[in-house]
């Protein structure tokens, strides 16, 4: 299967049952020198400012020929950020280690 088959699949999360979308711009983010996909870094059409959601390759379950079942941990509105989506991977312990150094400072202010 080609990467660009993978556009246009709809995607759900079999966690909690949830359609995570339809993708129309997929990248995949590979180690070349072990020939394996880490992740698939997805676009949403029509926005301008596209927001890219990062799935790793772990979490892909099963690429049917209209679906793409992936097992992700559900969205927590409001609970990471401005936009209240969870970052997954390397994105999210940045993020978390970003707000943990956050805290600190906070306190040696205080």
């Amino acid at each position: 299967m080609r990467l660009s088959e993978l556009n246009g699949k709809e995607i759900i999360n079999l966690v909690d049952g949830t359609r995570v979308g339809t993708f129309y711009k997929i990248e995949a983010v590979c180690d070349l020198a072990a020939g394996r996909i880490h992740s698939f870094l997805l676009s949403e059409r029509g926005t301008l400012l596209r927001r890219e959601k990062e799935i790793p390759w772990k979490a892909v379950r099963k690429i049917s020929k209209d679906l793409l079942l992936v097992a992700l941990a559900p969205e927590v509105p409001g609970a990471y950020g401005k936009g209240g989506h969870k970052t997954v991977g390397f994105a999210h312990k940045r993020a978390t280690h970003a707000r943990t150094r956050m805290r600190a400072r906070k306190k040696s202010l205080s």
